[in-house]
């Protein structure tokens, strides 16, 4: 599975929610100016060659119950030329090569453990993940409908 996004966003409201981003470039990366963003529940991973997550412009980015792991650089990033991301919180970040984070601070209730996935998909039964978020589970929580 390999997804790359991209949002280019002039003015508005950003909503990314229930998604999974693997990709050999960056994950998921915020340019152009936004008023606000919400990045909640989702699972972005193994960005090889940059950060899980950016904000380049959007002035105001939610970052919340977000499995962010194994990327190449920091798993998310505030970059120092525009925007902000002032809210985050019950994320999880595990094993990405530059740290957790860089110029986000912190959020409540943030988790640094091996969220323990079989699949990218799915949070497991016993994974630290289950529960965690605000509200369910850190991550996107995929349904498979057959």
């Amino acid at each position: 599975m390999e997804l790359l996004v991209l949002l280019l966003v002039i003015g508005g409201v950003v909503l990314v929610t229930q998604s999974v981003s693997r990709h050999p470039g960056r994950s998921l990366a915020i340019a152009g100016g936004c008023e606000s963003a919400v990045i909640d529940h989702n699972t972005i991973a193994a960005a090889q060659r940059g950060n899980g997550f950016e904000n380049y412009a959007c002035k105001g980015a939610t970052l919340t119950n977000n499995a962010i792991y194994k990327n190449a650089a920091y798993g998310a990033r505030q970059s120092p030329s525009a925007g902000t991301t002032p809210t985050v919180g019950h994320n999880g970040y595990f094993a990405n090569a530059g740290g957790p984070r860089s110029g986000i601070a912190t959020g409540s209730r943030d988790l640094t453990s091996d969220p323990g996935f079989a699949h990218i998909t799915r949070i497991e039964a016993k994974s630290p993940y289950r529960g965690a978020g605000s509200p369910g589970d850190i991550g996107a929580n995929v349904v498979n409908r057959y």
